[in-house]
């Protein structure tokens, strides 16, 4: 009987390339993702030394002074806002790229299963025919006896 060959084999092969693809994208905007994190929590720290050394130095401070605190913080907290917005597309982003690995995923282990069923059946052939064989060959020495 013939080695056994998958039928679907060259569509599981590029499933699993497909698959890798999806899992190094998505490890890099999961990456990516933590990073803005970082940025956004290095922002928020710098915000609230700001405002200790602000509220330190309130006694001897002038009303200049304190605007100028003022308009820093405002500024800090549009780079907050702004920080926040970028980790939520970030975030839409990596969910995007798991669903689309999960997807996938799933396909490349039907596709294995296939081919798991479709190995058994060849074997299960492979066994009747060495059945038949057996037969044929007792058979035969049965005869020639």
């Amino acid at each position: 009987m013939k080695k056994y060959k998958f039928k679907l084999q060259k569509i599981l092969d590029y499933k699993e390339g497909v698959e890798n693809k999806k899992k190094s994208l998505y490890g890099k905007l999961k990456k990516e993702l933590e990073e803005e994190e970082k940025k956004l929590n290095q922002v928020v720290m710098r915000k609230k030394k700001l405002l200790a050394e602000r509220n330190d130095a309130l006694e001897g401070t002038t009303i200049k002074d304190l605007k100028a605190y003022s308009l820093y913080i405002n500024s800090i907290n549009d780079e907050i806002h702004q920080q926040k917005n970028i980790i939520n597309r970030k975030r839409e982003e990596c969910e995007g790229a798991k669903k689309e690995l999960i997807d996938i995923t799933k396909e490349r282990k039907m596709f294995e299963k296939l081919k798991e069923k479709d190995y058994k059946e060849y074997t299960y052939l492979v066994k009747k025919e060495e059945e038949k064989l057996i037969d044929q060959l007792t058979c035969f020495s049965n005869y020639i006896k």
